[in-house]
C-alpha cells in the first residue's frame, strides 16, 4: 500500500470482517499501522486469492483466530 493515500493510483482489493460474540459485541483489533486505533480485522487480497480465503488468512495473521464464515456480503 502507498505510504500516502493520495499517492495510490488504483484501488486495491481488501477483505474485512465484522466479528460478533454471542452477546452481539463486536471484535476489534488494535492496529499499529493505523496509529494504535481499533479496527476490524482484514487486509489486502493477494493476486489470484479468493476474498474469503484472504479474510481467513488476514484474521489468522492478525489475531491467531480461525474463523467459521457464517455470512458473506461482497461489496464493491
Amino acid at each position: 500500500m502507498a505510504s500516502n493515500q493520495a499517492e495510490q493510483l488504483h484501488p486495491e482489493p481488501i477483505a474485512g470482517a465484522l466479528i460478533f460474540d454471542s452477546r452481539g459485541k463486536i471484535f476489534l483489533t488494535k492496529s499499529h499501522k493505523w496509529h494504535d486505533k481499533y479496527v476490524i480485522p482484514g487486509g489486502h487480497i493477494e493476486l489470484g486469492e479468493r476474498a474469503v480465503d484472504a479474510l481467513r488468512r488476514e484474521i489468522k495473521e492478525e489475531t491467531g483466530l480461525e474463523i467459521c464464515l457464517l455470512s458473506h456480503t461482497p461489496r464493491g
